[in-house]
């Protein structure tokens, strides 16, 4: 009789603690730190675009263009504050410009422009709370017209 009852004890537990695992587990994926994180995608337009175009690979602009770049992001819930690094390669990565900007669901877009950069390797990063959210690596290269 009491080897009866504790063996039922046990199978109480044991499903109790599945429960309890599988309730947890849910709770776990639901409130999950990646969901809901932030995304988004760049653009950039040069003087002869009509709209801002998408790239596929690392884009090439001439040192002596004003190019304008975009950054839209997927879906936004309630405000949130992100940086926008640009970094140029030198040694190591030194930064450009660095800024905090505010989104918020009526307005999920930043803009930037890229002018007077020199020559070389560059990349914008868009940052919340030290992660990226976005990155974009994009070459400036000297225009032979510049060189006199």
């Amino acid at each position: 009789m009491l080897l009866n009852l504790i063996k039922t004890s046990i199978k109480l537990s044991s499903s109790h603690w599945r429960k309890t695992a599988a309730f947890f587990l849910l709770l776990g994926f639901v409130s999950a730190p990646g969901c809901g994180e932030l995304s988004g995608q760049f653009g950039f337009k040069t003087f002869m675009d009509q709209a801002y175009k998408k790239v596929a690979s690392v884009p090439e602009f001439p040192g002596n263009e004003r190019i304008q770049w975009v950054f839209v992001f997927d879906e936004v819930k309630g405000k949130h504050s992100v940086g926008v690094i640009i970094q140029k390669k030198e040694i190591v990565w030194a930064d450009v410009v660095k800024e905090t900007k505010w989104i918020t669901k009526e307005r999920n877009i930043i803009y930037g422009t890229i002018e007077n950069y020199a020559e070389g390797e560059y990349k914008i990063l868009i940052l919340e709370n030290n992660k990226i959210i976005g990155k974009q690596d994009f070459l400036v290269y000297q225009n032979d017209e510049d060189i006199e």
